[in-house]
């Protein structure tokens, strides 16, 4: 039996799947054999930061290109 599993800070996750033979839920479908793997806090941390700065990055540019496209709108209503 092949169990998709989606929670990689578990120590038998690998590639999306289960590793166990067999495993065990609880009345909710939560897995009771669950071994959780601990995560370096400040790689965490730095992870987090990439991810926020790329992020905000990208929001800038989203804006940007708003702006712009509403630019050429204005210029096209205006004849010009």
């Amino acid at each position: 039996m092949v169990v998709v599993c989606e929670n990689y800070y578990c120590g038998h996750w690998k590639d999306r799947l289960c590793t166990l033979e067999d495993i065990q839920l609880d009345r909710v479908g939560n897995c009771i054999v669950f071994q959780h793997i601990p995560v370096d806090e400040a790689l965490l941390e730095a992870n987090r930061a990439a991810f926020a700065a790329a992020y905000q990055k990208l929001v800038e540019s989203d804006i940007e290109a708003d702006r712009e496209l509403l630019r050429r709108q204005r210029e096209k209503q205006s004849g010009g």
